[in-house]
């Protein structure tokens, strides 16, 4: 596969989860929080598993479309069963369900190389299928009749407009998951071409990740301490700006940019969610502007892998992608000086 169809991979879940997410209100309506989120793990699972069947370049960009509706299925739902079950401190869970995304990812990056030496490259992606049946079944474990209640009251609940902050707080979504997808798909690529082996550009990016998910626990302590979000996006914009240019003039200094990146993407993403989920008041209006907030700013992250395997294609170089990616954070830190103080 070219670079431009590996880039491919990592933005056809991420447009899926876009356009789904913007009819959010209406797949929570028709399905329900209990019954969409297991019908999104069942199609991650199977998208996951037929992977290991047939591995071909056409089978892997398929599966792609099947996983990435699985997935937008439960970043709509499970945000809203959230913000219903633990109003008080649906913003710190909110933060500690963000940052077990991260965790997720840090372990597929760091299992990645050795499964694949183990059983095959095929059966390596395949694998993560059993996790999401694990997931099937924990979920199972969760009382139907207190889910079937957060659906009544959502229906019943007032809904709010989409306002001018809306578009604020999804743009603001869209570059932070932008930076994040970005990392994800490239980062490994940028230091295999500077030498490195694959396996050890999958363990830089497992610990890049790991530092994600201690940004994300950071950011979740100290969430109760700054009901003014502002200054927590301030300083994770700042050193997600340091940390690519520090990537760019000294890549020898892996560990710096590794610590950087991670701590900037890794606080920007879960300040994202909480943001939106401060300026929900009820489940209605929260599974509402979650769908139109995350399926917008998941298109906007979507063009970055691709743009990314563009370029690489193009000029055998990632510079420019990333020199792209620091353009936006000038922008990311203007729109992050208007973010308003929670609802509630």
């Amino acid at each position: 596969m070219s670079d431009q169809q590996v880039g491919l991979l990592s933005t056809i879940p991420i447009v899926l989860m876009g356009i789904l997410s913007l009819a959010g209100g209406k797949i929570q309506h028709v399905l329900g929080t209990n019954k969409g989120i297991i019908i999104g793990l069942i199609c991650i699972s199977g998208g996951l598993f037929l992977r290991g069947i047939d591995g071909n370049g056409d089978s892997l960009i398929a599966t792609a479309f099947l996983c990435g509706i699985g997935v937008a299925l439960e970043q709509i739902l499970i945000p809203v069963f959230i913000r219903t079950q633990f109003r008080r401190s649906s913003s710190v869970v909110m933060s500690l369900y963000s940052t077990s995304i991260m965790m997720g990812a840090a372990l597929s990056a760091a299992l990645a190389s050795p499964l694949t030496q183990w059983s095959g490259w095929r059966h390596a992606l395949s694998s993560w299928g059993w996790l999401s049946l694990i997931a099937l079944c924990v979920w199972f474990s969760v009382p139907y009749l207190r889910i079937q209640n957060v659906q009544e009251a959502s229906d019943n609940a007032p809904k709010s407009p989409i306002d001018g902050y809306s578009w604020r707080l999804m743009t603001i979504f869209g570059i932070g998951t932008a930076a994040y997808t970005l990392i994800l798909a490239w980062l490994p690529t940028f230091y295999v071409r500077q030498g490195w082996p694959e396996s050890k550009a999958g363990y830089l990016l497992a610990t890049l990740t790991a530092i994600e998910v201690v940004a994300g626990f950071i950011v979740s302590l100290a969430l109760g301490k700054f009901r003014d979000r502002r200054p927590l996006f301030v300083i994770s914009t700042m050193v997600l700006a340091v940390g690519i240019i520090t990537m760019l003039v000294l890549p020898a200094w892996y560990g710096a940019t590794v610590v950087l990146l991670g701590l900037g993407v890794g606080a920007l993403f879960p300040l994202s969610l909480v943001i939106t989920a401060d300026y929900s008041k009820n489940a209605g209006d929260m599974a509402r502007l979650i769908g139109f907030v995350q399926g917008g700013g998941y298109i906007i992250a979507a063009c970055m892998p691709y743009f990314g395997g563009l370029l690489h294609d193009r000029t055998g170089s990632s510079s420019g992608i990333w020199g792209v990616m620091l353009c936006f954070c000038p922008i990311l830190f203007l729109l992050c000086r208007g973010i308003k103080q929670p609802l509630s």
